[in-house]
């Protein structure tokens, strides 16, 4: 009964008191008390038993997630009268929860308010672990995790216990906080269920990026067979195995997985095998695994493209070393400098020369290892020098020396410059650094020998005689070059010769002679020259034997050749041998060249003795008609009355 009819029915009574006596109501009063207590205590049960059935019925809907049907009922649970007081806070508990799982508006107040509101329930912990894990679903992840911080996880349930540390863990993760991620990913790594290999995962992911390999390495190899993570954990793993430079426990690992399908990032695990391989200095296994990895030319990594093209370079693939490189040596760094001189190394070895010189000059720019800039300055005077650039090699060789003058090639540098300054023709230069030189190689004594001919003969044409003779003596001195040799014996004697030393003057010309190996035109050169010494003392058979021998070496177009010819036929003239004076004069004076008058007259005297008058006076006549003004214009007049004087 209402309260309300209550009420009505009492006014009634109190107008039937008052028709009766004082003592008759105050017995009735008593016994219409008892009544209305007792009908008013007969209905509380009911309405209790009513609110409790509803709220089971909440519950259940709750737990088979059934949260709208749960709403509902709530709704209905609270419009009953005196339903505040029986099992409220399980109630208000369950409705605050199912509208955080339907995502409705007023959730996080609800949540909130019941844990204001509720602070001795026994459902407080599971709220806030509802408020947490609503923050977490939201993806707001600074009120997750500091609503789980609020949560007493011992007094969970083992599943909500587990799904709450990996949602703590995770959501901690994702704000890069690590270390306390790592707390909750470590209270779950040996749990079952979903969340344990998960943990493991996650775990080892931190310790991988934080530098706690092993404990990294332990982690994820527990999981590394797990069917979800089997294909992605072998990349972790062997990272960790390359970080921790054991080369040969990665390799072996490499060797085994490859073997598996669809092992995600396989190629990149093979660049690691690439990688171990060439800290193993094992070269040759590495090319192939940097190849098949660049080859897809996705890659930007440019010390990665410097390692393949050092493995190239060590392996003597010197072409493929050249297009790794210069994918390095474009830029003005440490990397770049490095890659420069390897760069410059294979051209050489490629015999490229020219773009060698341009990646040894590009090694040098910048403050960069004292080392490298030393070799790429050598190699570059070097490459000058071979390119037949003498003044730049020049320069770069005196600055080499000037800038290093301990280093160990300082001395070859030295020779070089040597050379440099003979092919440049700056011969006296040349012999004057030589002469300061301590040691000296073979080839820096050829310069030598070069030098002072060369600057011998400078003196030589400039009247210097006495002093060209003297640089031929210092070249002679280092007979290495026979062609050299020669030419250094040849003109000390035409020195001689000028000078009036006959002696000496045959005696390098028979020098020049006897070089077996001396060029044609030296010997050739040097049998005239010998011919006209024995010629002037009066030895004319072995005059006649040196411009014999002259004669049948030269060619016609050699600017003394008539002039061999006719000092030949002299020879045949005084040692009576007067054909062939007559036959060499004649072929001297058919020449047309200069001393074809003295020639004609001469064969035409030598045919006076041979008694060919006629033929005589008639080459005499052709001298006396086309000479005027010579000097042999006289003598043949003579020449002509003896003949004449004979004939008759």
């Amino acid at each position: 009964m209402s309260l309300v009819a209550i009420f009505f029915k009492l006014q009634i009574i109190k107008r039937f008191l008052k028709s009766l006596s004082l003592k008759n109501s105050l017995r009735f009063i008593l016994f219409l008390s008892f009544l209305l207590i007792g009908e008013i205590k007969a209905q509380d049960p009911l309405k209790l038993l009513q609110a409790n059935r509803l709220a089971d019925d909440i519950r259940a809907s709750y737990h088979r997630g059934d949260y709208r049907a749960a709403i509902s009922q709530i709704r209905e649970f609270k419009s009953l009268p005196g339903a505040q007081t029986a099992r409220t806070d399980e109630v208000d508990y369950i409705d605050a929860c199912s509208a955080a799982k339907i995502r409705l508006a007023d959730a996080e107040k609800k949540l909130n308010d019941f844990i204001r509101n509720y602070p001795a329930s026994n459902l407080i912990n599971n709220a806030r672990f509802e408020l947490a894990v609503y923050y977490y679903d939201k993806k707001d992840f600074e009120k997750s995790n500091l609503a789980f911080n609020q949560v007493d996880f011992t007094s969970l349930e083992k599943d909500l216990r587990h799904n709450g540390r990996f949602y703590w863990g995770y959501g901690l993760f994702s704000q890069k906080k690590f270390t306390e991620s790592l707390t909750q990913f470590n209270q779950l790594k040996l749990s079952d269920g979903i969340y344990g290999p998960a943990a493991n995962y996650y775990a080892g992911f931190i310790e991988y990026n934080t530098g706690d390999y092993d404990a990294a390495f332990n982690d994820l190899k527990r999981i590394e067979n797990q069917e979800s993570y089997s294909m992605i954990v072998p990349y972790l793993l062997a990272n960790i195995l390359y970080r921790q430079r054991k080369s040969d426990e990665l390799l072996s690992y490499i060797s085994l997985i490859e073997k598996k399908s669809g092992i995600q990032n396989l190629t990149e695990i093979k660049l690691l095998g690439a990688e171990a391989y060439f800290q193993k200095k094992n070269y040759a296994a590495s090319v192939a695994g940097y190849e098949g990895f660049l080859k897809n030319g996705k890659n930007t990594d440019r010390g990665l493209f410097y390692r393949a093209g050092y493995s190239n370079f060590v392996t003597d693939n010197f072409a493929a070393a050249t297009e790794y490189f210069k994918q390095v040596a474009s830029d003005e760094d440490t990397l770049g400098r490095y890659g420069s001189y390897y760069l410059g190394v294979s051209y050489l070895r490629l015999n490229q020369k020219q773009l060698a010189l341009t990646s040894f000059q590009a090694a040098q720019r910048g403050e960069l290892n004292h080392q490298l800039v030393t070799e790429s300055h050598y190699q570059e005077a070097k490459l000058l020098y071979d390119l037949s650039r003498p003044d730049a090699a020049i320069e770069r060789m005196e600055d080499f020396i000037d800038h290093y003058p301990d280093n160990q090639r300082n001395n070859e540098i030295r020779e070089l410059l040597s050379a440099a300054y003979v092919n440049a023709n700056n011969y006296h230069k040349a012999i004057g650094h030589i002469e300061t030189l301590v040691t000296r190689s073979p080839a820096t004594d050829k310069a030598y020998q070069k030098a002072t001919l060369y600057f011998g003969i400078e003196l030589f044409n400039k009247g210097a005689y006495d002093q060209a003779i003297d640089n031929f003596r210092k070249s002679l001195s280092f007979p290495l070059d026979d062609a050299l040799t020669a030419q250094a014996n040849l003109w000390s004697a035409e020195s001689f010769a000028i000078t009036g030393r006959l002696t000496d003057m045959a005696t390098f010309y028979e020098r020049a002679i006897a070089n077996r190996k001396a060029p044609k035109e030296i010997i050739v050169r040097a049998r005239y020259g010998l011919g006209y010494v024995r010629y002037n003392q009066k030895e004319y058979d072995l005059a006649l034997t040196s411009f014999k021998d002259y004669v049948s070496r030269a060619v016609s177009t050699d600017m003394v050749f008539v002039d061999g010819l006719i000092r030949l036929a002299d020879c045949y003239y005084v040692t009576k041998s007067y054909d062939d004076a007559y036959a060499t004069y004649r072929k001297a004076f058919e020449s047309g060249k200069a001393g074809s008058d003295y020639a004609r007259m001469q064969a035409g005297v030598v045919l006076g003795i041979l008694r060919r008058h006629q033929e005589g006076m008639v080459l005499l006549d052709e001298v006396i008609r086309n000479a005027t003004g010579s000097v042999y214009w006289d003598e043949a007049v003579f020449q002509k009355a003896q003949l004449e004087f004979e004939e008759s």
